[in-house]
């Protein structure tokens, strides 16, 4: 691995770790149920002030999503690594309002949602 590569990703991370927000995303599990998909997604605050998001879920045709990464608040967008989701919160949790392309989902299955802490 090149040194430019090595910085860039230190870079990105840095980046992630500099404008997460505690206030807006606390650490938790938050839970999306439908009558269509469920998904689960824990939110760790890291040592660093870094948020790492880790989540699954399965749509009731069976086809799935999975989140892992680094995540932070940045305006109105949930970023996860190179992923932009568009975030709203609420009194008991958030909600997704949208399932880009670059998050892992199989077809049929979204993140789209909202989210109550558990």
């Amino acid at each position: 691995m090149k040194i430019s590569s090595i910085l860039a990703s230190l870079t990105i991370l840095l980046s992630v770790a500099t404008f997460s927000s505690a206030a807006d995303l606390q650490p938790g599990t938050y839970l999306m149920k439908t009558d269509t998909m469920q998904m689960k997604i824990d939110v760790i605050k890291l040592p660093t002030g870094a948020l790492a998001i880790n989540g699954e879920g399965k749509a009731s045709a069976g086809s799935s999503c999975r989140i892992g990464d680094l995540g932070a608040i940045q305006g109105n967008n949930l970023v996860l690594g190179i992923c932009s989701v568009p975030i709203t919160f609420t009194a008991d949790g958030f909600e997704l309002q949208a399932s880009p392309s670059c998050i892992q989902c199989q077809p049929g299955a979204t993140i789209q949602g909202r989210y109550t802490k558990q």
